[in-house]
C-alpha cells in the first residue's frame, strides 16, 4: 500500500511540475519572465570565436507563437556567467502547426564569446523584438564606359550594412570584356558608393574550362532570387549558365552580419555539365570550380580607374598536411598567361581546404576557405592552378590580373583527364574571407572556426559535400542514464523559478566536437494552436534525453550531472535508437609533465580511452600540469602525446589520487638547406618533419633562423621523414633524434630562365652577351634555382640593359635595351635618291617637285616615332609610338637599371595602327599613278587618304591617351611601371617626327593644287 501511495504522490507531483510551465506562471525568478519556456543552445563558443555567426535549425520542445519573422516570441539570450542578457537574433524558415505557432524555426545570432545560449520563447502572444536592421539585400545596376569600347555594365545584388555598401554579386554582365555572373565583388571599407574604384578584390563561384576559348558559366544568366532579407543575415541565389549551355551553375550566397572589421560571405554551389565538355588548347583550364580574381588597374588621368590589389604572396593549405608559400608578381609583364601554378604541379588541397592571397604575416589577406575537398563523385580532392597576365600597359595606364584557382583534381601520376562527361556534377560550400590587416594568420584562424562552426551554419544549398551531399537520412537517438539521481521534475521547475535546480544533462560528441545537448526529462510535451498536451505515449518513469536530426555516424555519449562526468557510452547511430548509460561518479587523473631538464612541457594532449575510443581529453596549460575528467569507477588508458607521438602510457582506475609525474626526453634538430647554386633557397621552401611512429600523423614545422637555416625544438626522440616542397619538386630523408643534430639537403629544384634582348624599337637582336647573376655568382647555364636574379646584356662590353626578375617557373623574358636601329636613316635615305631620280630624271617642274617629296614624306614618316614622351626623376623614360612595327616601346635608365617594355595596347590600338599605314601606302600609291596617269580623281584620292591617315591617328591617340596622358599632348606627373620598376615621373608628351612629315607632305601635296588655283584666278582676271 506504501508503495501505491508513493507511486501516487509521484504521478501527482509530475503533473503539477509540468502543468505549471505549460500554462505560463508568472512569478519567474528569471528576469525574462514574460518568456516561460526556454531551452539551451549547445554551441563550442569560445572568446576567439567573437562575432562569428551561427545559423541554427532550433525544435521547441513547447507550442512557440510566431506570425512572421518580424512579429514573434523567439529572443535569444547570452550568460557569460555572471548576468545574462538579450542579444540580436533573426529568425527564419518556420515550421507552422498551426495557426502563428511553430514547432522549428531557424534562428541567427553572433557569438559574443565563451559562456551560454539560450533561446526564450512563449506559447502567447509577445511585443515584438525591436532590433536594428544592420544588413540588407538589393537588386542593382551599374554603368560605367571610361573609354569608348571599355566598359563595366554589370546587373548585380548590392548587399549593405550599416548603410556602407560590402559585396556585390554579379548577377549578368561585363568587366572590361570579363562575363560577371557569379563573380563576388568585395568593396573596400567605408565605402558607401558601388563604383569600380571602390571595388577591393573579387572572388568567382562560376565553373570555366578551355574548349579552344574561354568558358564559363559566367556568361548567361538564367534566374535569380532574393531568398532571406534579415536584420542579421541576407541570402540570395543565382543561376547561369555558358552561352552554349553546356554547363550551369546554381548558387547560394549568404552575408551574416559582421561588426567586425573582417568580412565573409558563403557561396553554397552546384555545377552541373549539360553536355560533354572536352578540354582543347589552355591544359591548365581544365575546369575551375571557383578563383580568388586579383585585378589590378591604375591610371594617371582617370580616379575611377585606380582600383584592385595584387598582394605579394599565395598560400595553400595543400593535401601533404603543409602550408606553402609562392610569390605573386604584382606588376606582371607576360601577354599570355603565366601559370605559377599549373596542373602539372599537381597542388592539391588538404583536409582543411583553403588558400589565400595575402601580405604575409600582417596587411591584407583575401582566402577561398571550402567544408571539404570531396565536391564530386567523379574526381576525388581539388586542385589549385594559379595564373597571371598584363592585360594593358601604356604609360599612364596599366591593367593587370590573373586567378588563383580551386578545380577539378584533373591530373594525377602523370595522367591528364581532359573530359568533363555530361552529367558531372561538384557540389562545395565556400567562403570569401577577407582581412584588411591580419595577414595569414588571420586566414589559418577564420578556417579553423569556419570548420568547427560547420555543424551550426545553414547555408541554404543544395550541395555540400561528398557523394550524396549532406542531404541524406537523420535519425533520432534517445538516452536512458542510470544511477544518476537528480531533483525531481528539475527541468520544469527551473522554467518556473528561474533557478537552476541539480539536473542530467547528455551531450552527444562527434569527432572531439559537442554537436547537440539535452536535458533529461520523463514526460514530454506536445502542442497544437497553442494548446499543452501531454505526450503519454512516449512518456517513462526514466529519465531520458531525446536527439532529433542525428547524422548517422559514430558518436560518444557523455551524462553530466551537476556539471560532473558522471557515465559515457560509445553509439554508431545508424537508424532510429534508445542507448542506456550507466553512471557512477567523477573521477579525474591529475598529471604535470615536463622534459629531462625539468622545463615544463605545455601542450602535451592527455587521453583517456577504452577499447580504443576516447572518452576524456585535454591538454597541458603552461606550467605542464593538465586534469582529465571521466566517469568512475572504472579502468581507462592513459595516454600523453606530443607531437602526434605516444611519450607515456598506462592503465588506470578511477578514482586516482597522486599526481602523475611524466618525464619526456626531447631534442632539436636544425635542418640547413642550400639550392643547386649552393646558395640558401630564394622562394619559401618549409621543411616538415613527420614519423611513422606518430599515434596520429601530425606535421612538424620548424622555424626559419636564418636564411636556409630551420630550428625543430623539443623533438621526442623517434626515427623521422623529412620533406622538402617546392610546387612539383620534392625531396625527403630519414632523420633519426637523438642520433642526428645537424642535417644538410639540397634542393634539386631548378627552371629554364631564356632571355630575348630586344632594340629600343622592340625588335629583336643578336650577339648580345647575357649574364645571370645572384648573389655575386654568375650562372653560366639558362638553369636556375627559384629566387631573385639581376640580368645584365652587353654589347661590345657597354650595358644595354639590366633588371631584376623573380624566377619561380621557366620563364621566358623580353628585355628592350638602349640598342638603337639605322634602319630609318638607311631606308630614307633610299626613297630621297629614288625620289631625287624621278625629280631629276624626269622633266622637272615645281609642281613634281612637290608631289614626288610629298610621296617621299609620307613614305619616311611610317619610318620615325608618330609619339612620343620624355619623363624625368629618379629613372629616365622614352615612350614612342611606331608604325613600323605597330609598337608603343618604353625604355627606362636609372641606377643598376636599364630595360624597357612593349605596350599591352588594345585593340583600338592595333587597329587605329593598322589603319593609319593602310592609308598613308595607299596616299603613296596613289602619288604615283597620278605622276604616270596624271588622273585628277587618283590625286584627290592621295590627298584623301593622307589627311585621313593623320585624322584617324589624332582621333585613335587621343582615345588611348585620354585614359593614360590625359591628353595627345601636354605634361604633369605620369606613373611609369616597367618590369622591375615603378616610378611616377614628370613627363612631357606630344606628336613626333612621323606624324610632322606627314602634316609636311600634306602640305606640299596642297601647293600644286593652290598654284593651279592661283594660275586659273591670273588667267580669268587677263581674259576678262
Amino acid at each position: 500500500m506504501n508503495g501505491k501511495l508513493t507511486e501516487k504522490a509521484a504521478l501527482t507531483l509530475t503533473f503539477f511540475a509540468l502543468i505549471l510551465p505549460a500554462f505560463s506562471v508568472p512569478g519567474s525568478a528569471d528576469e525574462f519572465n514574460e518568456f516561460p519556456f526556454h531551452q539551451e543552445i549547445s554551441i563550442p563558443a569560445s572568446d576567439d570565436m567573437l562575432c562569428q555567426p551561427v545559423d541554427m535549425s532550433v525544435h521547441f520542445s513547447h507550442p512557440c507563437w510566431a506570425e512572421n519573422e518580424k512579429r514573434n516570441s523567439i529572443r535569444v539570450v547570452y550568460d557569460d556567467g555572471s548576468e545574462k542578457r538579450e542579444i540580436e537574433s533573426q529568425v527564419y524558415n518556420f515550421h507552422y502547426t498551426g495557426n502563428s505557432y511553430i514547432d522549428s524555426c531557424n534562428v541567427v545570432f553572433l557569438i559574443q564569446g565563451k559562456g551560454k545560449y539560450y533561446v526564450y520563447y512563449s506559447d502567447r502572444e509577445t511585443e515584438a523584438a525591436q532590433y536594428t536592421d544592420h544588413v540588407k539585400v538589393s537588386d542593382d545596376s551599374y554603368l560605367y564606359e571610361p573609354i569608348p569600347g571599355y566598359r563595366i555594365s554589370l546587373n548585380y545584388y548590392r548587399i549593405e550594412q550599416d548603410g556602407y555598401s560590402i559585396y556585390g554579386i554579379g548577377q549578368e554582365g561585363s568587366f572590361f570584356g570579363i562575363d560577371m555572373s557569379q563573380k563576388v565583388i568585395k568593396q573596400l571599407d567605408g565605402k558607401k558608393e558601388f563604383k569600380a574604384f571602390n571595388w577591393g578584390q573579387l572572388a568567382s563561384f562560376a565553373m570555366f574550362w578551355y574548349g579552344g576559348k574561354d568558358e564559363g558559366t559566367d556568361e548567361k544568366l538564367v534566374s535569380k532570387k532574393i531568398i532571406v532579407d534579415g536584420n542579421l543575415m541576407v541570402r540570395v541565389g543565382i543561376t547561369s549558365t555558358s552561352s552554349d549551355k553546356k554547363m550551369e551553375t546554381s548558387a547560394v550566397y549568404t552575408y551574416y552580419y559582421s561588426p567586425s572589421k573582417e568580412k565573409r560571405i558563403i557561396a553554397s554551389v552546384k555545377h552541373e555539365a549539360m553536355e560533354e565538355c572536352k578540354i582543347k588548347g589552355m591544359e591548365e583550364d581544365d575546369g575551375l570550380y571557383a578563383y580568388l580574381l586579383t585585378v589590378r588597374c591604375r591610371s594617371s588621368t582617370i580616379p575611377d580607374l585606380n582600383l584592385g590589389y595584387i598582394p605579394p604572396y599565395l598560400h595553400i593549405n595543400a593535401e601533404d598536411g603543409t602550408i606553402h608559400e609562392y610569390n605573386l608578381d604584382q606588376n606582371p609583364s607576360n601577354t599570355d598567361y603565366r601559370w605559377l601554378i599549373s596542373a602539372k604541379d599537381d597542388i592539391d588541397l588538404g583536409d582543411n581546404p583553403w588558400f589565400s592571397i595575402d601580405d604575409g604575416e600582417k596587411g591584407k589577406a583575401y582566402a577561398l576557405i571550402f567544408k571539404n575537398n570531396t565536391v564530386s563523385s567523379y574526381e576525388s580532392g581539388i586542385q589549385v592552378a594559379a595564373t597571371e597576365k598584363q592585360e594593358i600597359n601604356v604609360p599612364g595606364l596599366e591593367v593587370d590580373g590573373g586567378g588563383i584557382s580551386a578545380g577539378r583534381n584533373s591530373y594525377e601520376a602523370g595522367a591528364h583527364n581532359l573530359v568533363i562527361p555530361k552529367g558531372f556534377t561538384a557540389k562545395f560550400t565556400s567562403e570569401f574571407f577577407s582581412s584588411p590587416d591580419g595577414g595569414l594568420p588571420a586566414v589559418e584562424k577564420e578556417a579553423d572556426i569556419f570548420h568547427k562552426l560547420i555543424p551550426y551554419r545553414d547555408y541554404g544549398g543544395a550541395n555540400n559535400g561528398g557523394k550524396g551531399g549532406e542531404n541524406g537520412e537523420r535519425y533520432s537517438l534517445t538516452v536512458f542514464p542510470h544511477l544518476a539521481p537528480s531533483f525531481p521534475f528539475a527541468p520544469a521547475i527551473s522554467v518556473v523559478t528561474g533557478r537552476r535546480l541539480p539536473d542530467v544533462r547528455v551531450e552527444l560528441w562527434r569527432n572531439d566536437t559537442m554537436v547537440s545537448s539535452a536535458v533529461c526529462s520523463r514526460i514530454p510535451f506536445i502542442g497544437t494552436d497553442g494548446k499543452v498536451r501531454f505526450d503519454w505515449k512516449n512518456a517513462t518513469l526514466m529519465k531520458k534525453a531525446v536527439f532529433i536530426d542525428v547524422k548517422p555516424g559514430e558518436y560518444m555519449v557523455k551524462v553530466f550531472r551537476r556539471d560532473k562526468y558522471v557515465g559515457a557510452k560509445p553509439v554508431y547511430v545508424d537508424r532510429d535508437m534508445a542507448v542506456h548509460v550507466i553512471c557512477g561518479f567523477e573521477g579525474n587523473v591529475r598529471l604535470r609533465i615536463s622534459d629531462q631538464n625539468g622545463n615544463e612541457i605545455s601542450n602535451a594532449d592527455i587521453f583517456l580511452q577504452k577499447n580504443g575510443k576516447i572518452y576524456s581529453f585535454n591538454s597541458t596549460d603552461i606550467d605542464g600540469r593538465a586534469v582529465v575528467r571521466a566517469p568512475s569507477p572504472s579502468a581507462y588508458a592513459l595516454k600523453v602525446c606530443y607531437k602526434g607521438f605516444v611519450v607515456y602510457e598506462e592503465n588506470v582506475s578511477l578514482p586516482a589520487f597522486a599526481e602523475r609525474k611524466v618525464q619526456v626526453e626531447l631534442n632539436d634538430l636544425d635542418v640547413y638547406v642550400a639550392d643547386a647554386l649552393n646558395l640558401p633557397p630564394g622562394v619559401a621552401i618549409s621543411p616538415v618533419l613527420t614519423s611513422s611512429e606518430m599515434e596520429k600523423p601530425a606535421n612538424i614545422y620548424g622555424e626559419e633562423v636564418s636564411p636556409g637555416q630551420y630550428s625543430f625544438k623539443d623533438l621526442p626522440s623517434a626515427s623521422y621523414t623529412l620533406y622538402l616542397r617546392y610546387k612539383s619538386f620534392s625531396v625527403s630523408r630519414e632523420v633519426s633524434i637523438p642520433d642526428e643534430r645537424y642535417v644538410h639537403v639540397t634542393f634539386p629544384a631548378v627552371y629554364l630562365l631564356k632571355v630575348k634582348p630586344l632594340n629600343s624599337r622592340g625588335m629583336g637582336i643578336n650577339g648580345v652577351d647575357i649574364e645571370i647573376r645572384r648573389e655575386g655568382k654568375i650562372i653560366k647555364n639558362n638553369e636556375v634555382p627559384p629566387g631573385k636574379y639581376d640580368v645584365v646584356l652587353k654589347e661590345g662590353g657597354k650595358i644595354i640593359g639590366r633588371r631584376e626578375v623573380f624566377v619561380t617557373q621557366d620563364t621566358e623574358l623580353s628585355m628592350v635595351t638602349s640598342k638603337g636601329v639605322i634602319f630609318p636613316e638607311i631606308f630614307s635615305a633610299i626613297i630621297i635618291a629614288v625620289a631625287a631620280l624621278i625629280i631629276f630624271f624626269k622633266k622637272r617642274s615645281v609642281r613634281r617637285i612637290f608631289i614626288v617629296s610629298s610621296a617621299a614624306l609620307l613614305l619616311m614618316s611610317t619610318l620615325y616615332p608618330w609619339w612620343h614622351m620624355e619623363g624625368n626623376g629618379n629613372m629616365h623614360v622614352s615612350t614612342k609610338v611606331y608604325l613600323v612595327p605597330a609598337k608603343m616601346v618604353t625604355v627606362g635608365a636609372a641606377d643598376n637599371f636599364l630595360n624597357g617594355e612593349v605596350a599591352s595596347m588594345p585593340s583600338l590600338f592595333s587597329t587605329m595602327i593598322f589603319v593609319v599605314m593602310a592609308m598613308l601606302l595607299l596616299s603613296a600609291v596613289a602619288i604615283a599613278a597620278f605622276l604616270v596617269l596624271q588622273k585628277k580623281v587618283i590625286f584627290v584620292a592621295a590627298m584623301a587618304f593622307s589627311i585621313s591617315s593623320i585624322l584617324i591617328f589624332s582621333y585613335g591617340m587621343s582615345q588611348v591617351t585620354d585614359a593614360t596622358t590625359g591628353s595627345f599632348w601636354g605634361s604633369g606627373m605620369i606613373n611609369i611601371t616597367l618590369p622591375g620598376m615603378s616610378e611616377g615621373l614628370h613627363c612631357v608628351w606630344s606628336p613626333s617626327v612621323g606624324y610632322y612629315m606627314a602634316i609636311l607632305a600634306v602640305i606640299l601635296l596642297l601647293i600644286p593644287v593652290i598654284l593651279d588655283a592661283r594660275v586659273k584666278i591670273f588667267r580669268k582676271m587677263e581674259g576678262n
